[in-house]
């Protein structure tokens, strides 16, 4: 059983998991009020698995968060674990592979996808699926609230003002 996982939440890509994992916190946490909260917290929750019939898998992990909390505690024994973490951290930095570039095919098809569009004005593209849809120009521009022959950006007439309605234009 993966007492890790189960019962931590940390994947088996982070085990075996550094102290500041193994108490859920941020690495090279400085606060010591952080750090004692942190590992009381663990600490109480492995304590539920003691009577089960994984404790001796719980008091192993017990053990680890009492040593975490010791080593992280003592400034001077933290000092030394952050400065060995941060060279941990730096070469796993330096393994991670870059991005594979996209596939210049792909990219040609894009580019002559967005050329293919460029020739046309956006509107009449829209006209046409308004039109194929059942709609006509007139429905289309009713739609987008701008009359016939309006200029781009124009507001709508305003209603003729019924009598009895109180309520102005908006």
């Amino acid at each position: 059983m993966d007492a890790y996982h189960r019962w931590l939440g940390i994947p088996p890509k982070d085990q075996p998991p550094n102290h500041y994992r193994l108490l859920a916190i941020e690495p090279l946490e400085s606060s010591p009020d952080v750090i004692e909260a942190a590992a009381d917290q663990r600490m109480a929750h492995l304590r539920t698995y003691q009577s089960g019939k994984h404790s001796a898998l719980s008091q192993k992990l017990l053990n680890e968060v009492a040593a975490a909390k010791v080593c992280l505690l003592n400034p001077e024994k933290k000092a030394e674990y952050d400065h060995q973490l941060r060279k941990q951290l730096q070469a796993k930095r330096k393994v991670i592979p870059k991005a594979k570039p996209l596939e210049t095919s792909k990219t040609s098809e894009v580019s002559k996808t967005s050329e293919v569009c460029a020739d046309e004005p956006a509107e009449s593209g829209l006209t046409r699926l308004f039109e194929k849809t059942g709609g006509s120009a007139g429905d289309m521009a009713r739609a987008s609230l701008l009359a016939p022959g309006a200029k781009r950006g124009s507001r709508p007439a305003r209603p003729a003002a019924s009598s009895g309605s109180s309520r102005p234009w908006v």
